[in-house]
């Protein structure tokens, strides 16, 4: 099974320590948090091992100023061409509805693109080597339809490669979500995140639930539970040539 996980650290000082912990792992992905050590940073100290890298538009929207929002984003990519291990980019709005979105920013990276056998390479100027660019697809949210419609027009760019279906327990929402993404794109590569959560996260989830995701009061009971239910969804996904990746 290809195995991702997620890291989100504080300090350095807790790099060595969390990739120990996660062993054996696949892909390492750096997710785009305010408060934590700044991934780009971050990625810096991961050389020996497949990287991908998230850019959530909320943590760079300098007051919906695009020309800035870019710039931020070019540095992502220039980082991208200097680390040969470093070979995707995961783009979320983030958690409030903002004029500039994921659709801006792929947009963009469409005109950045030209298509050859091997699928999108991005322009010589910034980088030669391909990029793997991926978006999040929410199987729960409140208004699905509107969702759908979205996630469409994401796909429209024709520069979309991958898809996280966003956290859930509910098995069949998340074998809705595959079945739909198959049908609009047959050959994406499909992402399930899996939430493997401590006593403690467990706690900080009940007290400040994460927006857009929802869980069952069964899975919410203890890590134990969750971990049932989680063994249970992960031998019947297996089997429907999708990924994971886990945030712990």
């Amino acid at each position: 099974m290809n195995n991702t996980f997620e890291i989100i650290l504080n300090n350095l000082d807790q790099l060595n320590l969390k990739l120990l912990s996660l062993e054996p792992y696949s892909k390492i992905h750096l997710p785009d948090k305010p408060k934590s050590y700044p991934n780009l940073d971050l990625a810096k100290y991961i050389q020996n091992t497949e990287l991908g890298i998230t850019f959530s538009v909320i943590n760079h929207y300098h007051g919906g100023n695009l020309v800035k929002i870019i710039a931020d984003l070019d540095q992502y990519l220039l980082h991208i061409k200097n680390q040969p291990n470093l070979n995707e980019l995961l783009i979320v709005s983030g958690s409030k509805p903002k004029k500039i979105n994921t659709l801006n920013i792929l947009n963009y990276l469409q005109t950045k693109t030209l298509a050859d056998g091997n699928g999108i390479v991005f322009n010589p100027k910034i980088t030669t080597k391909e990029l793997l660019i991926s978006v999040a697809y929410n199987c729960q949210s409140p208004n699905q339809n509107l969702e759908n419609e979205r996630f469409k027009s994401k796909l429209a760019t024709k520069i979309v490669k991958k898809i996280y279906i966003q956290i859930t327990d509910n098995l069949q929402k998340i074998q809705e979500a595959i079945k739909f993404i198959r049908n609009l794109k047959p050959d994406v590569i499909i992402s399930v995140c899996v939430f493997q959560p401590s006593k403690s996260s467990l706690i900080k989830f009940k007290f400040r639930p994460w927006k857009g995701v929802a869980l069952s009061d069964k899975f919410l009971e203890s890590p134990e539970s969750a971990k049932q239910i989680n063994t249970h969804n992960l031998e019947i996904l297996k089997t429907l040539n999708v990924e994971f990746i886990f945030t712990i």
